[in-house]
């Protein structure tokens, strides 16, 4: 098989695997937090309310990240992949691909902006 078509199957993996969590109502680039302690440090307001209720139905969002992920940056979608789906932490991320932990968390950073970016609704923010 050659490398193009290879890291076109790995997309679409990661595709899938992203569609299949946003259906179960999860956000994969969002990490899980126990809500009883999340708050503001500022204000002491706690947070309330899921960003999938914001965005509408989880269908469409999921239509939003399938057409986002195509346009991630390779290393940030390398990074989110090995993070997310395969439970990698940095440091064997950042061997695994020749990177520094710094490379890593910034990759991350961007993958996870990226996303943000691209599904939030168009609501002229």
């Amino acid at each position: 098989m050659s490398h193009n078509k290879q890291r076109q199957g790995i997309y679409g993996e990661v595709t899938a695997r992203v569609i299949a969590d946003l259906e179960k109502g999860r956000l994969p680039w969002v990490q899980p937090r126990d809500s009883a302690r999340c708050g503001c440090a500022a204000t002491g307001r706690r947070y309330s309310g899921t960003r999938c209720a914001r965005e509408g139905s989880v269908a469409a969002l999921a239509l939003r990240v399938a057409a986002a992920l195509p346009t991630m940056a390779p290393l940030p979608r390398a990074v989110f992949d090995r993070h997310r789906y395969r439970g990698m932490t940095y440091d064997a991320i950042a061997e695994e691909l020749g990177i520094s932990v710094d490379e890593v968390e910034h990759a991350l950073a961007s993958a996870m902006l990226h996303l943000r970016r691209c599904t939030d609704a168009d609501d002229g923010s």
